[in-house]
């Protein structure tokens, strides 16, 4: 027997604070009545409208998963697919994907069938893309993210079986520059540090500096460092977590969480700290602020707003960031002639690629030796 093909129902439901909601209704296997919220009716003016929305259309697939896929499916019922089954959960990662494809992905292509959205267009769209002001093109790097988000929903597409199995369409567009970074990152020699700390003379940024530049952390994991964290016997900290937008997160990659040295010089400039401030607590913030009673740390952007960037203007460095202090280690590491595969585990990168191309910057001074040591084999009588 043919199983009945499931339509659903659009209801109003009315608040007593704020615009009705539109809600979509149906009955699961069991005959047990379901509902989810579709949205408000300053989103969707009418019933109709609420309809042909594309959360609609996937709750529609969803509840009828044992019917075929509609090979016609419009675009944006793949984009809601996607994001409801298959987006990253972790919440940086997931807030960038949900950015592009609001602002950029969905206003385009969601009301277009899937098979219609073509390579060509697609490449000629990124080209032209605008910044949701719509004043400035966007970054070839952004338009790469954009690019590569859209070739896995194609990817999720072949596997939902809306399309045959084939060679992703999306493979067919190129970025040009899309690796290519529009500044070189900004390295510090060791005497432009010392005036940088010099500069940096309240705590808990002082601190923070020094730990940031000897250590390569990202800033989103410098401030999520709790004490617990750090093993004093064995002179090591464990990187367990991230805070981004004020959340709590996973760190970037499971290479993140591997465990750093820590140099006994640096352990008591960190263990100083420990001593200084009222949140020494195992389960404290290291960076614990004051205005928050100690339940979260400083924000990273605030302290190189009001205490990172000025410092550094004021030591003739010109404004700098949190990630300049990574960067500066990674050279460091390099001029020092560290192994290649040291510096991908004390970087905590996933592949040595990103060791040698993200973070390949080297120091002038040796780059001019090892230069005149070149030119001194050659011109050699």
């Amino acid at each position: 027997m043919r199983t009945r093909y499931q339509h659903g129902t659009i209801e109003l439901k009315e608040r007593a604070r704020g615009p009705a909601i539109w809600q979509f209704r149906w009955r699961d296997k069991t005959g047990k009545r379901m509902s989810e919220d579709i949205g408000t009716t300053s989103e969707y003016k009418n019933r109709s409208a609420a309809d042909r929305c594309s959360k609609v259309a996937y709750l529609r697939m969803k509840i009828n998963s044992d019917q075929p896929a509609a090979p016609d499916e419009r675009f944006g019922v793949v984009l809601e697919r996607y994001v409801q089954e298959e987006i990253p959960m972790r919440f940086s990662t997931k807030h960038a994907y949900l950015s592009y494809i609001n602002n950029h992905i969905r206003p385009r292509w969601g009301e277009f069938p899937l098979t219609q959205v073509k390579p060509l267009a697609v490449r000629d769209w990124l080209k032209a893309i605008l910044d949701k002001k719509g004043k400035r093109p966007l970054a070839n790097k952004t338009r790469g993210h954009i690019k590569g988000l859209t070739h896995r929903i194609f990817d999720c597409a072949m596997l939902w079986e809306y399309l045959p199995p084939d060679r992703n369409p999306m493979s067919l567009v190129r970025i040009e520059g899309s690796s290519k970074r529009r500044k070189k990152p900004r390295i510090l020699t060791p005497e432009e540090f010392s005036l940088l700390v010099a500069r940096v003379d309240r705590e808990p940024c002082h601190t923070m500096v020094i730990l940031a530049l000897c250590t390569g952390v990202r800033c989103s994991e410098l401030v999520a460092l709790k004490w617990s964290d750090f093993d004093w016997q064995n002179l090591s900290v464990y990187i367990r977590r991230a805070i981004v937008s004020g959340r709590v997160d996973d760190v970037k990659t499971e290479y993140s969480e591997a465990p750093l040295p820590l140099d006994p010089a640096l352990a008591e400039v960190i263990f100083e700290w420990r001593r200084r401030t009222e949140f020494s607590a195992g389960s404290d913030f290291v960076f614990a602020s004051p205005f928050m009673a100690g339940e979260k740390p400083y924000t990273p952007w605030n302290m190189q707003h009001n205490h990172l960037s000025p410092a550094a203007v004021k030591a003739g460095l010109g404004p700098i960031g949190w990630h300049t202090l990574r960067h500066t280690y990674r050279a460091w590491l390099g001029d020092n002639g560290e192994a290649l595969t040291v510096q991908k585990e004390l970087m905590r990168h996933a592949s040595i690629q990103t060791t040698l191309n993200t973070y390949g910057g080297g120091m002038m001074d040796s780059m001019r030796e090892a230069h005149g040591r070149v030119v001194k084999q050659a011109m050699a009588r």
